[in-house]
């Protein structure tokens, strides 16, 4: 991010677009070329994909011929089966394009066939029996597997009426769709491409190559197909194919159905556009060296004559960030806009120094007033306590003597009154607590934060032993502080963990790290958390994210915490997911004599 504000990303910026234009023609004229190559694609396989097509319906014709010219024969029209069955079988030998060839009687019943079936057959619930039936002429069928020979197969019928115009039978040829795949690779296209036939159904009937992974297969979800089917006539499109890579395709309707087939041809992109993407390639790779050389040379330019002395005043800037108000440029003797840049960074550096002795009179003055404020609530909090001890006794002695005299509300009324003072009491008291962390404490001295934790715990034993919980701590530092105040923020960060904790007993853990001049100590529990809307105000005085009925407390603790860290020159923070328990940080400063030594040592207190 530091390189995008810099001059010299400038400069690159100033010389691309000066290239914009040449880029853009660049561009332009390639995109020209590459619809131009594509037209020509779209062209080239059109004319395949009708050349084949043509093929293929006069294989269907041809198909179609032979069983008119079946009808004719005497012992099919006069319907010998017998004889009709070897006719049928002579002629698959002479054909291996056909998976089989027979006749069925007028109610579907197959009579005789080239390949007879194992056991009575009837196809009247055949697609094509019933268009023959219905239409009287010939039909071409949808994708089935035939059911004698257990082959993909696209079937012709042909229907045998009588002079009043009844069906008496149906001839029926079986077109194999693996020769089908043999005879539609003929055409030589160039690697990579493909030819394949689908029906109105999306299925495939052939496919090259690797016909035997596709036929039958349905695909109309695939882009190309959705748009064959979606057109249903002849067409071009770009596409990705049934494989999914993409190519340039020319699709026709083969007709000859109800449903209706389509073939397609497909070339990669790759080669359909591979000459005016070599040719958009090498011109945009010269363009870039020519780029390349221009920022150099402007680079070597721009860094003699402004950078060096950019570089000289960024130093005195950074000096002046250091406290050495001292810094200047030493660039006097420049008359240009970075002479007078530098000017007036020496004269805001004067000033600065001037400022800084008058924010350090106010810094003081700040102090003494904050200093005063803390002692004024300490001595103010002190004297209202008495006036609320005598509320209290004077309203139970109240209570005592004429208790039996009054009325149910006049009894709730001094209860009122007597809980109202008491915790108005409770309040002066933590206010007073409160102002004492930060209006008194000790010097600073060495603390071992293992002796302030055992403290606490010593002063935490009733409540600990009483929920059943287990702290351990690693290895703890010796820190420079307040012996008293550490301690508090163990004693208040346990109490916490005791308190809001979850169904399971209490689990703590205390550790600590050191990072750069100071130890980050961490109090990880397995409570309830804290719920994110309550992290902005969890270290203000008396926050209460818990009413009184479901965690007894008065919601200072954490304040003191923060007060006291921060007069520690530190920071307090935590980690907490609802449910998962908390992780309370602050950091405490470093004493470069003295580091942490010992074993682990884990306290438990369980009763």
């Amino acid at each position: 991010m530091r390189f995008v504000h810099s001059l010299r990303f400038r400069l690159i910026i100033v010389v691309l677009v000066a290239i914009l234009p040449a880029l853009g023609a660049m561009v332009y004229r390639g995109v020209h070329e590459r619809l131009g190559e594509a037209e020509a694609a779209e062209t080239e396989v059109l004319g395949v994909a009708q050349l084949t097509a043509k093929s293929y319906q006069e294989l269907l014709a041809t198909a179609g011929q032979l069983l008119a010219t079946l009808s004719q024969v005497p012992a099919v029209k006069e319907i010998h089966p017998a004889e009709s069955q070897v006719l049928f079988a002579d002629l698959m030998q002479q054909s291996p394009a056909y998976a089989n060839i027979g006749q069925s009687d007028a109610r579907g019943d197959v009579i005789a066939a080239g390949i007879p079936p194992q056991t009575p057959l009837n196809v009247a619930d055949r697609a094509w029996f019933q268009r023959a039936v219905r239409t009287r002429g010939v039909t071409v069928g949808d994708y089935i597997v035939g059911r004698i020979s257990g082959k993909p197969v696209v079937t012709i019928a042909y229907p045998l009426v009588d002079s009043l115009g009844a069906v008496r039978s149906v001839l029926f040829v079986g077109l194999d769709l693996q020769w089908l795949e043999k005879f539609l690779s003929v055409p030589q296209m160039p690697p990579g491409s493909v030819l394949f036939v689908i029906d109105g159904a999306g299925t495939v009937l052939t496919r090259h190559p690797e016909p035997e992974n596709w036929i039958g297969r349905s695909v109309a979800d695939s882009p190309i197909a959705k748009t064959i089917l979606t057109e249903k006539r002849e067409g071009t499109a770009i596409s990705p194919g049934l494989d999914g890579e993409p190519r340039v395709y020319g699709f026709v309707p083969l007709g000859g159905s109800e449903t209706g087939h389509y073939l397609a041809v497909g070339i990669s992109e790759s080669i359909a556009f591979a000459r005016a993407d070599r040719d958009l390639l090498i011109n945009v790779l010269s363009l870039i060296l020519a780029t390349v050389l221009a920022v150099a040379l402007a680079w070597v330019s721009i860094s003699k004559a402004v950078l060096n002395a950019l570089g000289r005043l960024i130093e005195a800037t950074r000096r002046v960030k250091a406290g050495d108000l001292g810094a200047r440029t030493g660039l006097d003797e420049r008359s240009d806009e970075l002479g007078e840049l530098a000017e007036a960074f020496d004269e805001m550096a004067v000033a600065v120094k001037q400022r800084q002795s008058a924010n350090r009179n106010a810094e003081a003055e700040l102090k003494r007033s904050y200093e005063e404020m803390e002692q004024f609530v300490y001595v103010a909090s002190h004297h209202l306590r008495e006036p609320l001890r005598k509320v209290t006794s004077l309203s139970q002695l109240l209570e005592k003597r004429y208790g039996d005299k009054l009325d149910k509300e006049g009894a709730e009324l001094i209860t009122y009154i007597v809980d109202g003072a008491s915790r108005m009491n409770n309040l002066i008291a933590d206010l007073l607590e409160y102002s004492r962390n930060g209006a008194t404490g000790k010097p600073f001295a060495e603390v071992r934060c293992e002796t302030a934790l055992g403290q606490a715990l010593a002063n935490l034993k009733g409540t600990l032993e009483g929920s059943g919980a287990i702290v351990s701590n690693d290895p703890l530092p010796v820190v420079m502080g307040d012996m008293e105040q550490i301690t508090a923020v163990f004693e208040n960060l346990l109490s916490n963990a005791v308190k809001f904790r979850s169904e399971s007993p209490p689990r703590i853990h205390v550790s600590a790290e050191e990072k750069e001049a100071q130890w980050v100590l961490s109090v990880r529990d397995n409570g309830i958390g804290i719920a994110t809307q309550h992290h902005e105000r969890i270290f203000s005085v008396f926050p209460r994210i818990h009413t009184e009925a479901e965690y007894v407390g008065r919601g200072i603790g954490l304040a003191i915490c923060k007060k006291i860290v921060e007069r520690h020159g530190g920071r307090i923070w935590f980690e907490s997911e609802p449910g998962k328990g908390s992780t309370f940080f602050f950091t405490l400063p470093a004493v470069a004599s003295a580091r942490a030594t010992g074993k682990q040592r884990k306290a438990s207190v369980n009763g």
